[in-house]
């Protein structure tokens, strides 16, 4: 077992963790540390995946147990992504290896660059009035 590994990606996902709990964007660290330590790139996605899969179910549960969860703005959402989801897991799997390189080779960087453009944050108290949530 090689140690370089390790050494790449512990690190990089720990600072995607970090990025990803205070604005989001985590993926554009750790996607390239898995593609930077040797994973091919649907075992790399696959797992980026999973790992912002578990911090969005985590950040959903604490949402819930807290009272922040409008039944009728998540369920349809979460029935959305479930489907995107599965559609686009399918869809990559159709998609050869060195595509796939070269499309996340333009892709990654145009993504980066919209997540850091300075944007004013919307209002979203009207979606949350307070007697639905509770």
């Amino acid at each position: 077992m090689n140690l370089i590994p390790f050494l790449i990606i512990c690190p990089l996902t720990f600072l995607a963790g970090l990025v990803d709990a205070i604005g989001g964007g985590g993926g554009l660290i750790s996607l390239p540390a898995f593609l930077l330590a040797g994973l091919p790139p649907h075992a790399a996605i696959a797992t980026n995946k999973i790992s912002s899969s578990v911090g969005t179910t985590v950040s959903t549960a604490r949402y819930c147990k807290n009272g922040f969860f409008n039944r009728v703005l998540a369920l349809p959402g979460i029935l959305l992504a479930l489907c995107g989801s599965f559609l686009g897991a399918r869809l990559l799997l159709h998609t050869d290896d060195a595509m796939l390189k070269k499309m996340m080779l333009i892709i990654l960087p145009v993504v980066a660059v919209i997540v850091l453009l300075d944007k004013k944050e919307p209002e979203y108290d009207h979606l949350f009035p307070t007697s639905v949530m509770k």
